[in-house]
């Protein structure tokens, strides 16, 4: 009975805490220290966090060639501190893909590897590609990362192999690759349409799919990691052709930015519900950006805003509930976001 109240802390109260708290209870005693660097701690912890919604936002600065916090609290959301890598690599080498549950998966564009880390414990994983697989293409190919029912972390590496798409999930509980065939045969198993990192969202992975050097072929494709398909859930109906679109979860919902004309005339704001797109809202920029500087989005829970991160370290803050945003700089031709948005978790690419 002596140690119920230590169990109980163990249990239930430390799982809720804020994961830098979380690293300072490691320092209690060998007990603590083990039960908290267990996989099914962390994953436990980071269903708490996950309601929390604390986001942080990391990005490339290349002006400074370092990767940077964007202080998304400061009313110009300001570029923070330089954050040390614990890989060897140049920091204008490091290509954001994706983040999940305080992972991030980067890419090195000088070797084409894939690493996944947690900027909060510096832990980092490195991948290794099989021969089949190959090393990661910036140029033609497209990554998700997705966690399956079974909690169980997955990377779907979509890859341009002799005018046809080869698929290819890689199990961090298993810790190889496998090459599922459900884009056999299907509409999309050809090297013509230009796929976009993907979006996990509701158990699914989201990709924009347009044809190359063809504007206004777009639609949105959903990935069921689990079961197998894809389905096509159509593209927001802009009534234009020049439009480019960024994928964007807002509140477990997934949402579109759409950019209208070669100089941004108009950005909309659309969401999927029920396979149905509806505009939310339109804004109208006051910054005209070119259609080929490249830009990430990231939604900020709680305050209703949209971050904008600019490759070259400008930011831009939108309102969603605003008519009005200071700027805008849409992405086109590009595979790999500029920077990523994470929660701070304990979580180890290492499960």
């Amino acid at each position: 009975m002596k140690d119920l109240p230590s169990l109980l802390i163990l249990m239930k109260i430390i799982p809720r805490l804020p994961a830098k708290e979380v690293i300072r209870c490691k320092a209690v005693s060998k007990e603590w220290l083990a039960y908290l660097s267990t996989p099914e701690f962390s994953k436990n912890n980071c269903r708490f966090l996950r309601v929390l919604g604390d986001q942080k936002i990391i990005a490339l600065d290349k002006s400074s060639c370092a990767i940077r916090y964007v202080d998304v609290a400061s009313p110009r959301c300001v570029l923070g501190n330089n954050i040390h890598i614990p890989f060897y690599c140049h920091p204008c080498n490091v290509i954001f893909l994706a983040s999940l549950d305080g992972m991030v998966c980067v890419c090195l564009c000088n070797t084409g590897d894939l690493v996944f880390w947690n900027p909060l414990t510096r832990v980092f994983k490195m991948l290794r590609n099989s021969n089949y697989q190959g090393f990661y293409n910036m140029d033609d190919d497209s990554l998700g990362f997705c966690v399956d029912s079974a909690s169980d972390y997955k990377i779907v590496h979509i890859k341009h192999t002799h005018f046809r798409l080869t698929v290819n999930i890689y199990s961090f509980s298993k810790g190889s690759w496998s090459t599922p065939r459900f884009l056999i045969d299907s509409p999309y198993d050809i090297a013509v349409y230009s796929w976009s990192v993907g979006t996990f969202c509701r158990k699914s992975l989201y990709f924009v799919l347009t044809k190359f050097w063809c504007m206004g072929n777009t639609a949105v494709l959903r990935l069921d990691v689990e079961l197998k398909v894809i389905e096509n859930v159509g593209y927001p109906d802009t009534l234009s052709v020049e439009s480019t679109g960024q994928l964007v979860t807002i509140r477990d919902e997934l949402h579109v930015l759409v950019s209208i004309g070669m100089c941004s005339v108009d950005v909309q704001l659309w969401h999927l519900q029920n396979n149905t797109w509806s505009k939310v809202v339109s804004f109208v920029p006051r910054v005209f950006m070119s259609l080929m500087i490249g830009s990430s989005v990231h939604y900020i829970d709680g305050n209703n805003k949209l971050i904008i991160v600019h490759e070259w370290g400008d930011v831009a803050k939108i309102n969603v509930r605003a008519k009005k945003m200071h700027g805008y700089f849409p992405i086109i031709f590009t595979q790999g976001i500029v920077g990523a948005s994470y929660i701070e978790t304990v979580v180890s690419p290492h499960v």
